[in-house]
């Protein structure tokens, strides 16, 4: 059992990382970009098979995929000017570097209305049940049994909404509006930042009640579902947002984030979410794949954002001089980034040896 959870871990963080280079590989091919090699796995080579003028490449590292552009940096020599990365207009070059994010949008996307397919539309109100003392909710007299209509503006459909709008305000003056046996209230209230550990945001404890379910006609079912789950994408994406930069904030603070997890937790996760049925662990994969995507934006190197930002320094101070820098940036970032990964890695062993066993730890992870 512990196998399988440990295969299907690996199956999922593959796809996440295959999709997300699926994306540059295709833009690179529509823009004209020769694609030296598109590899499953990561090497040393295994075996190889060209197609055209690209190696599509088993590798012995079973996990994820990546692809190899001709002409990569500015400093790299090029056989073929023409068809290299950055012989490229800049335009082109972006819509290449931001294709692997997009990808993991898609995939998101996918993801949650894959969802939609099998559970149909859930609606549901959100009602207030308990109010924590010294609370934001306290302070704005949010009594029990209290129904939220509306909050900054939007109506929750469901309890992840509702938390999600929550979230992506914390510090912020918003306007909460209140169903109150019958009568419309409002009133304005600020989600705390940094609440105490058994208390949320606005020091509430919510349930969903009056839950309806619905299935549209079949021939609609594409079109809502596609739209929902864009519309879950959107929403989740603000959400996660939200929290790398409060993770972001803290870490330069120099305080130790809570709940991030290293490639040990992700696992875990995800076999855990595997225990749980298929449906749960599609939608995980939707989360981790957003969470992705906004890593990889961020414009550290070598993530694909710092691609983004060396493109526009060309325009400023040359490509030569970008070509003096860009190259040992790379490196530089590179052995920054595994040196976070081994380092959160060998801290998460005593943690799980400490909760007994990596579900207990893993529980600790989520909120």
């Amino acid at each position: 059992m512990i196998f399988f959870q440990i295969i299907i871990a690996f199956v999922v963080l593959s796809i996440l990382i295959l999709v997300h280079e699926f994306g540059h590989f295709l833009a690179a091919k529509l823009s004209g970009i020769w694609v030296e090699e598109f590899g499953l796995g990561y090497p040393p080579r295994i075996r190889a098979k060209r197609i055209g003028k690209t190696d599509y490449s088993i590798n012995a590292l079973p996990i994820g995929g990546f692809v190899k552009l001709h002409g990569e940096t500015t400093g790299e020599e090029v056989s073929v000017p023409s068809e290299s990365f950055v012989n490229k207009p800049p335009l082109v070059r972006i819509f290449v570097a931001v294709a692997g994010v997009f990808m993991n949008l898609v995939l998101a996307v996918f993801s949650f209305s894959v969802i939609f397919w099998f559970v149909g539309v859930i609606t549901e109100e959100v009602r207030i049940v308990e109010i924590a003392p010294n609370s934001p909710a306290e302070e704005a007299k949010i009594k029990p049994d209290d129904l939220v209509k509306e909050i900054a503006g939007e109506k929750p459909q469901n309890m992840a909404d509702f938390m999600t709008v929550v979230n992506s305000n914390l510090g912020k003056e918003i306007e909460l509006v209140l169903d109150r046996g019958g009568k419309e209230i409002s009133i304005l209230i600020t989600p705390r930042e940094d609440p105490p550990e058994d208390q949320g945001a606005l020091g509430v404890v919510v349930e969903p009640t009056n839950i309806k379910q619905f299935f549209p006609p079949l021939w609609k079912r594409p079109f809502v579902y596609t739209y929902l789950g864009f519309q879950r994408t959107i929403n989740m994406t603000k959400a996660v947002g939200y929290g790398l930069i409060g993770v972001l904030s803290k870490s330069l603070s120099g305080e130790v984030p809570k709940g991030v997890a290293g490639p040990l937790g992700i696992g875990g996760i995800i076999a855990e979410f595997s225990k749980q049925g298929i449906l749960p662990l599609i939608e995980l994969t939707g989360i981790i794949s957003i969470n992705l995507a906004l890593l990889n934006i961020l414009p550290f190197p070598p993530l694909d954002g710092s691609r983004v930002v060396f493109v526009i320094l060309e325009s400023v101070i040359g490509k030569g001089n970008v070509a003096k820098i860009e190259e040992k940036s790379y490196t530089v970032g590179m052995a920054i980034l595994l040196i976070l990964v081994v380092l959160i890695t060998i801290s998460e062993i005593p943690k799980i040896i400490a909760a007994g066993s990596l579900s207990a730890f893993v529980e600790t992870l989520l909120p």
